[in-house]
Formats: C-alpha cells, sequence, structure tokens
C-alpha cells in the first residue's frame, strides 16, 4: 500500500511546482498564486505540506542516514557517486530555473 501511496504523491507535487511556476511565469506572484491552487479543488494534503517550502525554501535540508543502516554499518551505498549525483542535479536545475536551491547536509 506504500508505493501505491507514493506513487500518487508525485505526480501531485509535480502538478503543484509546474502550476506556480506557470503563474509566476505569467506575472502572477508566488504567494497568490500559492494561495490560490491550495484553496482550490485541485489542491490535497501533500500539497498543503509542501506549500510553505516553496515560499521559504529552507538554507539547508537534513537527512537521516540511519535508515541506510543496518546492524550498525552503511549499506551498499556509494556515498561519493550519489553526493555527486545530487551535486549535478541541483547544479542542473539552479541553472535552469534560477532558484536557489538548499544545500545537503548527510548525517550518518
Amino acid at each position: 500500500m506504500k508505493i501505491a501511496i507514493n506513487l500518487c504523491l508525485a505526480p501531485q507535487l509535480i502538478a503543484l511546482f509546474e502550476g506556480v511556476l506557470l503563474a509566476e511565469r505569467s506575472g502572477i506572484p508566488r504567494a497568490s498564486a500559492l494561495d490560490a491552487l491550495l484553496n482550490s479543488v485541485a489542491s490535497s494534503p501533500a500539497m498543503k505540506y509542501r506549500a510553505p517550502f516553496i515560499l521559504n525554501w529552507p538554507d539547508s535540508v537534513f537527512i537521516d542516514g540511519k535508515p541506510m543502516k543496518r546492524n550498525g554499518k552503511l549499506l551498499d551505498v556509494d556515498l561519493e557517486r550519489i553526493s555527486r549525483m545530487a551535486h549535478q542535479s541541483r547544479d542542473a536545475v539552479v541553472a535552469k530555473s534560477g532558484f536557489k536551491m538548499p544545500t545537503l547536509q548527510a548525517a550518518i
């Protein structure tokens, strides 16, 4: 059931992000666009949970490494590769959108 629920979340959030971006590019302020979208029939609890991050993006994101451990040891995870991919992805988003993305901090 968890997979079924998570499968439904991505399209909702992508639609919210794309809707806000479309509104902004049409000259509507981000806060006004979010207010309209979140008070419409298209809104969902997932959207309402994520909306504050669209207005006030955190300076850093804390990622808990505990789920990646088993018996006190890291699972077979190439942290350097993951970090490199995350930075490349972030840099591509920043280059295309102009948004300031938060830094990632991993707790292991």
